[in-house]
């Protein structure tokens, strides 16, 4: 189970294996782990608190974590026996200790959202999409013609680093979908403008930093950021294009405002002449 210089999977196996041993340390006669114990020390030659384990690549968890203190959600499994099954190019996992769900799609070769992805039994169960480094489109996203039903459901959901450049209006449209969302990744795109109703969103988490973001008409993304600055995991760093090609960080872009005063005023003029 273990290799000397070696890493374990955090998997459901191991999590297993870790409530034998956390039984074994509060308890001092248990045969089950007497008999593991012994077979285990065999090949061990570290205590288990030095022992640590690499989860399946989920967003946002560390690369590895002390095995005997890793909370108990960081350990999934492949499910490959689900309805509708993974989409391709996706990998798939069930949590150890609950019914949340996870479809990991990170760099895969889809161009568009799948219109079908597996969802957890319950309703209160969590499902946890990440489609980051691939190469999505958000311009077909309509949940409304009965696709993409998921999105209803999906309480994460991950589209960092796509080079996304869909309008403010197809944006708007995955906003209408998002009815569980509570974490949303949309950074590292192409964006330039977003729509007014992420407010909406029961959001816990967003993260933005890395777009195109144009400063003229985003005044209502600073007064967002400066109000909830906590659900911002990047509010500091997120930055905008001023109409002179330079940039500025939003929270503080109040001379970018006065920029696009000027653009808009310069603009009717023009249209007036």
């Amino acid at each position: 189970m273990y290799r000397r210089g070696g890493l374990l999977t955090c998997d459901c196996a191991l999590y297993n294996f870790r409530q034998v041993v956390r039984y074994k340390k509060g308890n001092a006669k248990n045969i089950l782990a007497d008999t593991i114990f012994k077979h285990v020390s065999i090949y061990s030659y570290s205590p288990f608190e030095s022992w640590q384990c690499i989860p399946e690549r989920i967003t946002g968890q560390p690369v590895q974590n002390m095995f005997l203190t890793l909370n108990d959600e960081s350990f999934i499994c492949t499910n490959d026996s689900l309805t509708p099954p993974c989409p391709q190019d996706c990998k798939c996992f069930s949590s150890a200790v609950n019914n949340n769900l996870f479809v990991d799609c990170y760099r895969s070769k889809l161009t568009e959202l799948p219109g079908e992805v597996p969802e957890p039994p319950n309703k209160g169960d969590k499902l946890i999409v990440s489609f980051e480094g691939s190469q999505i489109d958000l311009n077909n996203v309509n949940c409304h013609n009965g696709n993409y039903g998921w999105l209803r459901n999906v309480t994460t959901l991950n589209l960092s680093n796509n080079s996304i450049t869909a309008s403010s209006m197809a944006i708007e449209r995955l906003v209408m979908c998002l009815d569980s969302i509570r974490e949303l990744y949309i950074g590292s795109n192409q964006i330039q403008v977003l729509p007014s109703s992420l407010q909406s969103l029961n959001l816990s988490v967003i993260s933005v930093k890395g777009n195109r973001l144009l400063c003229c008409g985003a005044g209502w993304i600073r007064n967002w950021l400066r109000n909830n600055g906590s659900t911002f995991i990047d509010a500091a760093d997120i930055r905008c294009l001023d109409g002179g090609g330079g940039e500025c960080t939003l929270i503080e872009y109040n001379h970018c405002m006065m920029e696009c005063v000027h653009l808009i005023q310069i603009s009717s003029y023009l249209c007036s002449s």
